[in-house]
């Protein structure tokens, strides 16, 4: 794509570099493709880019002036062919940039630190990180992910294998779990995305005779995420006492059936999709401990959050390949 539009060489003089998530290999499908240019007149790069570029998509122009960290930037966005390409430009060398400065040292980190890394990154990212918060995540850093990253920056390699050794080897095999489950978790919003598509009609068909509607069983899983959310996981986040228990599923279902019918189709996937992301939130924010200790319920049975996480996973698919069926006939 690069080389079909032939953008570096059309940015020749602003010594254009490739950044961010795609030259490392972390980058999602929805990834755009971030350049970096070195520009000192902002006026007259933008006459610039709009006589070379703006032939070829809708050039959105936005400045950003500058901080006491950082100079004033100009921001070019534009799609070509379904790529999102965004042009950063600084008064300052590409090579001293901080978007190249990042995307050196993240690309050292999973160089020492191997494949699983990498995929904990994609993981993080998959459930709504944002890269240079997911490898603080990944490494345990606090305060600001991306002024820590440029510290790591400057060390030389011995330096930085040391620190990561310490920091990491030993907890990321349980740390991938953690987002593997959280990916599976999350794919119930990725299905209500592709439910949201279909028409009412689709809605309100039965599973099969005498079975559930489609906005049944979404009903009755919504419900259930913001029973857990407000009962057990806002309270494990919270550090305080958990609250969940157990209910009557019937008495539960049916009312969760009954409330479903009484809102529209947008609004109860509004609703699902919140519930289970402010879950998934939570849950990502949990330090180790939290994550890993068993806590009491208010039954005194056992609670803990991989396991409520691989309970409702299997409950997911167990619909999901109820209602295939009905979107394969769509």
């Amino acid at each position: 794509m690069l080389a079909e539009l032939q953008i570096m060489d059309r940015l020749r003089e602003f010594d254009p570099i490739l950044v961010g998530t795609i030259p490392i290999g972390i980058d999602l499908p929805e990834s755009d493709l971030d350049i970096i240019c070195c520009v000192s007149d902002f006026k007259e790069y933008q006459e610039v880019i709009t006589e070379r570029l703006g032939s070829i998509s809708t050039l959105k122009f936005s400045c950003e002036p500058g901080k006491a960290e950082a100079a004033e930037s100009l921001v070019v966005q534009f799609t070509y062919k379904d790529w999102l390409f965004e042009l950063f430009a600084q008064p300052v060398p590409t090579v001293l940039q901080n978007g190249f400065r990042h995307m050196v040292v993240e690309h050292r980190i999973l160089n020492i630190l191997g494949d699983e890394a990498r995929q904990s990154i994609i993981s993080l990212k998959q459930s709504g990180v944002k890269t240079e918060p997911a490898f603080a995540k990944l490494l345990g850093i606090e305060g600001d992910p991306f002024q820590q990253l440029l510290l790591l920056s400057d060390w030389c390699d011995d330096e930085l294998r040391t620190f990561l050794n310490n920091k990491i080897i030993g907890g990321l095999q349980d740390m991938n779990e953690k987002n593997q489950l959280i990916e599976q978790y999350s794919a119930w919003i990725n299905f209500i995305k592709v439910l949201e598509e279909q028409k009412e009609e689709f809605w309100n068909q039965p599973l099969g005779e005498g079975k559930w509607s489609v906005r049944d069983v979404v009903s009755h899983i919504m419900k259930w995420d913001k029973y857990f959310f407000e009962e057990a996981i806002r309270k494990v986040s919270e550090g305080e006492e958990l609250t969940v228990k157990h209910l009557d599923y019937n008495v539960f279902n049916e009312q969760a059936k009954q409330y479903g019918r009484t809102c529209s189709i947008q609004e109860l996937v509004e609703q699902t999709k919140t519930n289970r992301q402010t879950l998934i939130d939570h849950i990502q924010s949990l330090s180790d401990d939290q994550y890993d200790k068993e806590y009491t319920d208010a039954d005194g049975h056992p609670f803990q959050t991989a396991v409520f996480m691989k309970d409702f996973i299997w409950h997911d698919q167990h619909h999901m390949k109820q209602i295939q069926p009905l979107l394969n006939n769509q």
